[in-house]
């Protein structure tokens, strides 16, 4: 008895146990995915205060303040789950305090940005960044302290079940021999009675129930062991459980495969049948070769772990590189195995990529360089480094990097990374850098910004030394210079003839001497001899082929003719390249215009005749003209001058003008003369007195003129009789502040007449709102008394009573349409918003309403719009003669205006109506059917005139209706007047 109670006792004390690991293991993978989402959210609430701090972007606080409220959750998470661990509640204490200093940091460097708009210093980044690293590192220790208790508790779990097992075999074999025994001794002592068989019976009874129980606690811990596997089977690795094979001597010859995942089975070429109680290193070879054997078998001698990263060469193993991790699980290891070869791939093509891009980098002078936007942090390459002059181990930041360039390019700089994060835009400019020696160094700088769901997170660029390339071009642009200083000071162009390709390339100044522009056409020699005067044109040729057979050189004279049929001189020379049997190849020569030397001789033939010719039309011109000299003394006096001013000539001559004419002046003379003198002319209006003493208003033109054979310095004066229109323009002022006077009593006016409207309406309204209340007070009080007739009379009473009120708010609404505009804003929203909002508030539930889908493709103001839809709409629901009908509401463009129409299935309205219900308090159905002022109709064509548009009907009898109007799609632009008054359904 005292056997089966200690089995007993065995096998409860190893259920219970399987059972409680079963659930340590599912406690632990919760702790675990608890503390890598607060990895990810400290990150994150880090990341998103630098990100702001670096960039200034709004965004990044938003995602900030998001990750910290999930940060919370998760530390309260942690206390909870991990009470029962003393050690792991001093971690969190700890981690709770590193998690308050990061974030107390991070709000420091915001508000920093906040206040100054400044980016952080490297000093404020790095202590943000070390924060975050003592964060990262307590989770660290805390997930390694889950890691280690997971494998614990696994492998006591394993044990648990082996002695759960160990418990049922023996409980079944120690029945089994009790059965026997008590078997014996029942045939030997048969005869003892009834008693002995009795306790045969119980002690039977009692085997019967120590064999159930046994079969009980195997099926519990066949269960946790279920759940244990089920665990297991769950997660992204490849689990492999392996336990020890030892030899005579006790000493590890192999390890068996006990259990292996369904993750583990598919990364080899074995079944999970062929793997199950298979030897390890027979299967695998590799792990001999590898040392992995010895590694396991010391880790189940000594009890550490081990983690390693191997290029596999197994046939049977479906991958190259693989993640090792393996711990001790009772008397053997448990393996677990990640496919890592797509890292390793990438790392290895990553270092392949990088050592062609530092010997690109070398053999171009160029570097690349890399701003974190989330962490702040800013990678050089060694290029960048060596452009800069600064020692490879140096950590750079964003700021320390633009204080490289020079002050000027600071600025470009900046605003191009603001740009970029801003919009997107990259940057590709010159500029230049101050090396740490002093060495002002051109460089080219592109770059541009990557986002993630429209989140900028990274700037890349490269950064390359362009001394050679600016020096080049310098040098090139130099000779450039010069060459075109030479020929544009001459005006000479420069050809080069291709003789035995019949190509010829011009300089831009040979196309302005032949009158072309660059891009006409390309040039071979018939382009030339097009242009050639037909006259010149024989011995143009003939000069050019002596030069090229080398009887005399080219150097003659021809005239061209431009495609406006203009004729020009060119003087042309040439020099003829020859190859080594002395043919011409090749022609190099100028051509400058001489068309002004040609004309100087018959201009100086003219000249004196086109004196004389001048000084007639100046004597005959109505304006002024006169010469002064350098005193201002008149030395020259026109006809107009002695017409205008009544001094003849000879009257006028040696006076001073300002004197003689009593100039006024719109400036200071010495101001007028000091821009004379800087700028050669002045112009402006003055006022001369004339002879008789009339004032006079002229436009004056001053011009000075040099002598160049005397030197003399003298000045034209031209001046042009404005007075008729200055006094026009003064009579002009006079009309337009009279209007402006009229218009200002006009809007009085308008005032007081609104004012007078509004009175009158409230005068008017107060006895009906008196007969109103009276005829319900009237009503109320003999209500025992009125007959049928009686009441209905009240409720007509009434009726005309709430009409007249109607009315006169319509006349009121009227009368204020096109009187003033409304420069209050109206709301400005989508089509189909608007037309949505009509129809909600009118009774539309025994209509299908049919609306245009154009809506939802424009933006209009919500007002008046929306009463004059809301009018005509409710006027086709209100007026027609079925309980049941149909309405369509369409738009459309047309130029500068919507056109809308509201069409219905009604009765019609006759064409001879067609003008009438337009008109005021006119309807087609008594009132006291339908029920209404008149005034809708007049109310919504007058608002539609008001705004530039037109409201009109299309409609016969029987036929339906269709209302159509046009909405100036400016409706600022387009609106007259409007006083901003409801427009009912009357």
């Amino acid at each position: 008895m005292l056997l089966i109670g200690l089995v007993s006792y065995i096998t409860l004390r190893s259920t219970r146990l399987a059972e409680e690991d079963s659930d340590w293991v599912v406690h632990t993978q919760a702790v675990q995915k608890t503390l890598q989402s607060a990895l990810g959210d400290a990150v994150d609430t880090l990341s998103g205060g630098r990100g702001f701090a670096l960039t200034g972007q709004e965004t990044f606080l938003d995602a900030e303040a998001r990750s910290e409220r999930r940060l919370d959750r998760d530390l309260d998470t942690l206390r909870q789950l991990t009470v029962d661990n003393a050690d792991q509640q001093k971690r969190l204490v700890r981690l709770q305090a590193e998690v308050n200093a990061a974030v107390e940091s991070t709000l420091r460097i915001e508000a920093a940005r906040q206040r100054t708009g400044n980016v952080p210093s490297d000093g404020e980044v790095i202590e943000s960044k070390r924060y975050m690293d003592a964060v990262r590192a307590t989770i660290g220790e805390m997930q390694d302290e889950e890691a280690r208790l997971l494998a614990q508790r696994i492998a006591r779990a394993q044990e648990a079940r082996r002695w759960i097992q160990f418990a049922v075999w023996s409980s079944a074999l120690i029945g089994m021999g009790f059965l026997t025994l008590f078997g014996i001794l029942l045939r030997r002592e048969i005869d003892r009675g009834a008693s002995m068989e009795a306790q045969l019976r119980t002690l039977n009874a009692d085997l019967e129930l120590q064999y159930a129980e046994s079969r009980r606690a195997e099926a519990e811990a066949r269960s946790s062991e279920l759940r244990l596997l089920g665990a297991a089977e769950s997660s992204m690795d490849c689990l492999y459980f392996c336990e020890a094979v030892r030899g005579a001597s006790g000493e590890i010859e192999d390890f068996v495969f006990t259990y292996v995942n369904s993750n583990a089975v598919n990364l080899v070429a074995f079944s999970r049948e062929e793997l199950i109680g298979a030897r390890m290193c027979e299967l695998f070879p590799m792990n001999l070769k590898l040392g992995l054997f010895e590694k396991y078998r010391r880790i189940v001698l000594t009890g550490e772990t081990f983690v390693g990263e191997f290029m596999i060469e197994e046939e049977t193993i479906k991958t190259a590189w693989l993640r090792i991790q393996a711990v001790k699980l009772a008397d053997g290891v448990a393996i677990t195995a990640s496919d890592i070869t797509e890292r390793k791939r990438h790392e290895e093509a990553t270092r392949k990529s990088k050592a062609l891009l530092e010997r690109t980098e070398q053999l171009t002078d160029t570097g690349g360089w890399e701003l974190d936007l989330v962490t702040g942090e800013l990678f050089w390459s060694a290029e960048v480094y060596r452009i800069l002059g600064v020692a490879p181990d140096h950590r750079p930041v964003l700021e320390e990097g633009i204080q490289f360039y020079v002050p000027e390019d600071r600025i470009r700089v900046r605003a191009a990374i603001e740009t970029a994060i801003a919009g997107g835009d990259g940057w590709d400019m010159e500029c230049t850098v101050v090396t740490t020696n002093g060495e002002q160094v051109p460089v080219r700088v592109v770059g541009e910004a990557e986002f993630d769901n429209g989140k900028p997170i990274r700037l890349t660029g490269a950064f390359k030394d362009i001394t050679q390339r600016v020096a080049e071009r310098l040098a090139l642009q130099t000779v450039k210079d010069r060459l075109a200083l030479a020929t544009d000071s001459g005006g000479i162009g420069i050809w080069d003839w291709d003789i035995s390709n019949d190509k010829l390339t011009w300089d831009p100044w040979m196309y302005r001497l032949y009158g072309m522009d660059p891009r006409d056409e390309d040039v071979v020699y018939e382009v030339w001899r097009q242009h050639v005067h037909p006259d010149d044109l024989s011995g143009a040729e003939r000069q050019l082929q002596e030069a090229m057979d080398g009887v005399r050189a080219f150097n003659t004279e021809f005239r061209v003719v431009w495609d406006d049929e203009s004729v020009h001189h060119i003087h042309g020379t040439g020099h003829v390249t020859r190859d080594e049997a002395g043919r011409p190849v090749r022609m190099v020569g100028t051509n400058w215009d001489v068309t002004a030397q040609k004309q100087l001789e018959a201009e100086g033939r003219q000249a004196e005749r086109s004196l004389r010719e001048q000084a007639l039309i100046i004597d005959m011109a109505e304006d002024t003209v006169f010469i002064r000299d350098g005193k201002d003394r008149v030395t020259y006096w026109n006809q107009g001058a002695q017409r205008l001013y009544g001094w003849s000539k000879e009257e006028a001559l040696g006076h001073v003008t300002y004197v003689l004419l009593k100039t006024k002046f719109p400036q200071p003379l010495a101001d007028i003369k000091a821009q004379l003198l800087s700028q050669g002319y002045w112009n402006g209006e003055l006022v001369h007195t004339r002879r008789d003493g009339s004032l006079v208003t002229v436009v004056s033109s001053w011009t000075n003129r040099h002598d160049e054979i005397t030197g003399e310095v003298s000045v034209l004066e031209i001046n042009h009789d404005i007075t008729a229109r200055k006094t026009a323009e003064e009579e002009l002022a006079r009309n337009r502040r009279e209007i402006e006077r009229g218009s200002i009593r006009l809007r009085a006016v308008n005032k007081e007449l609104e004012q007078f409207a509004y009175a009158a309406s409230h005068d008017l309204k107060a006895p009906l709102r008196v007969i109103d209340n009276a005829s319900q007070w009237l009503e109320e009080d003999l209500a025992e008394h009125l007959t049928t007739e009686t009441r209905e009379t009240m409720r007509l009473l009434r009726g005309r009573v709430q009409r007249m009120g109607k009315l006169l708010d319509d006349l009121l609404d009227y009368a204020r349409i096109g009187r003033e505009l409304d420069n209050r804003p109206s709301e400005v929203i989508a089509g189909d918003v608007l037309i949505n909002d009509v129809l909600a508030l009118l009774p539309t539930s025994n209509f299908t309403i049919t609306v245009s889908p154009c809506f939802s493709n424009i933006q209009l103001t919500r007002m008046p719009l929306q009463q004059i839809l809301s009018n005509l709409i409710g006027n086709a629901i209100k007026h027609h003669d079925k309980p049941q009908g149909r309405i369509e509401v369409t738009v459309s463009e047309c130029g500068d205006f919507y056109e809308f129409a509201v069409h219905d299935d009604g009765p019609g309205i006759p064409a001879q109506f067609h003008e009438q219900i337009f008109k005021m308090f006119q309807t087609l159905r008594p009132r006291d059917q339908v029920e209404g002022s008149g005034m809708g109709l007049a109310l919504a064509r007058k608002t539609v005139e008001s705004y530039g548009g037109e409201l009109r009907v299309e409609s016969a009898e029987g036929q339906g209706c269709t209302f159509r109007f046009n909405w100036p799609k400016d409706q600022r632009s387009g609106r007259e007047a409007w006083s901003g008054e409801d427009l009912d359904n009357t």
